[in-house]
């Protein structure tokens, strides 16, 4: 039986996350060892990580475990993925994430019945049970689309996409890493680790295949405690200067970079109050002329963010910012509390 579906997890130095990751995978790829093949890349963890994907390897034939040498970055070692997977479709799994009871065997029925270019998995954030919902963000209904360039479009459908939620045809990735590869170095995509989106839509423009969105809610995706990047800049300047990126090599049209210049403004004003009080005000003035360049023509930006922006510079403003948004957790928690989404 040929194989179907290569699950590909990037990993680098979450052992305990991995772990908990790999219990809920496993059952359900031991259930169909012929199809189903479970890719582990390590990124060069210290924290023991190599010595237990080397033992699921020996006592597993469906595990294939690869050691990068030397960290080469989100990026890189998501396209390590790509170039091991050896299944007709690559699935790419984060070390925090979980595919939930049945997500397997859902994804082999959607892929039955006939090919497609991508698949995307709905799902839901979560706090401490992976199995209780903190976010949803798509209704649990299957959606096909004759375009695969119509699943990327916000203003047709708003996916609310998410790394561990991609499913590539793999010759078709593979394609799109070697023309990618062509024409930037990777490096243009890591500050904002964009390379598994920028893959998304160039499979998306070389295919008349369909793709489809797999409705029922069975990927957990973990809300970390702390951030290894700097928030800030990470979600909004940085997103804009991959969307500038994709638009000034075709990735994008300008429709769909203007629908990202929207996102960008809209999540601003929560994003400034969340990491200003943590930032020096040499990073923020930085910041803040990153996003003039790609924002200034804005007035929701010049008007609402950049004045937020500014009175972030000061401590008063930090102050008053880090009272708002630990008042906002605080009401948020207490509310899900009594909702029983977290528990005591």
């Amino acid at each position: 039986m040929p194989l179907k579906l290569s699950i590909c997890i990037p990993t680098y130095n979450r052992l305990s996350d991995l772990k908990t990751c790999v219990g809920f995978l496993l059952p359900q790829v031991a259930a169909e060892p012929a199809t189903v093949e479970i890719v582990i890349v390590d990124n060069a963890s210290t924290d023991g990580t190599a010595a237990y994907i080397d033992q699921l390897a020996d006592q597993h034939p469906f595990f294939r475990v690869f050691h990068n040498p030397i960290n080469v970055g989100l990026d890189g070692n998501t396209v390590k993925c790509v170039e091991y997977a050896r299944g007709e479709y690559m699935a790419l799994l984060s070390d925090d994430d979980f595919y939930l009871e049945g997500e397997v065997e859902n994804i082999l029925q959607a892929l039955a019945p006939r090919p497609y270019s991508l698949i995307r998995l709905n799902y839901h954030t979560f706090l401490e049970d992976p199995h209780v919902p903190y976010q949803t963000f798509q209704p649990e209904r299957d959606v096909f689309f004759t375009n695969p360039l119509h699943m990327y479009d916000m203003r047709r459908f708003h996916n609310g996409g998410h790394f561990s939620g991609i499913i590539y045809r793999i010759e078709l990735v593979q394609a799109a890493l070697a023309e990618l590869q062509a024409t930037a170095p990777l490096s243009v995509a890591e500050r904002s680790r964009g390379v598994y989106g920028e893959l998304e839509r160039r499979v998306a423009k070389m295919t008349d295949l369909p793709a489809f969105f797999i409705g029922k809610r069975l990927l957990a995706t973990s809300i970390p405690q702390s951030l290894s990047y700097p928030g800030l800049e990470h979600v909004c300047l940085d997103h804009m200067r991959i969307c500038h990126n994709w638009l000034s090599r075709g990735v994008l049209t300008p429709e769909d970079y203007q629908t990202q210049k929207n996102v960008t403004i809209g999540r601003l004003p929560q994003m400034i109050v969340t990491f200003t009080p943590g930032m020096s005000t040499a990073d923020i003035v930085r910041v803040t002329n990153g996003l003039n360049e790609y924002l200034s023509d804005d007035a929701r930006y010049r008007f609402i963010a950049k004045p937020l922006l500014y009175v972030g510079r000061f401590r008063e403003g930090k102050v008053i910012y880090r009272l708002a948004h630990r008042s906002a957790r605080l009401i948020k928690r207490t509310v899900l509390r009594r909702m029983k989404v977290l528990v005591r």
